[in-house]
């Protein structure tokens, strides 16, 4: 995150979307950076909950990152 912050203080006007890394615990960090959108991967869709067939705790998980996501990006305006 530390470079975005440095990219996004020193050149405003670029729109970034940082993309791994980008974790539940992170996420309203990266929108408070000034990112405009996120790419997540392997800590979207959790291989624990995958292999043990949990899918409503993906579902839940899920939910967690839209939820988080909405938060952090209405913080934004």
């Amino acid at each position: 995150m530390g470079l975005e912050m440095g990219i996004g203080g020193s050149l405003p006007h670029l729109k970034l979307m940082p993309a791994g890394g980008v974790r539940l615990d992170s996420l309203r960090d990266w929108f408070d950076a000034g990112s405009v959108t996120l790419g997540v991967g392997t800590s979207l869709i959790r291989s624990d909950l995958v292999d043990a067939q949990d899918w409503s705790g993906l579902t839940d998980h899920t939910r967690a990152f839209v939820s988080a996501a909405q938060a952090g990006k209405q913080a934004q305006r």
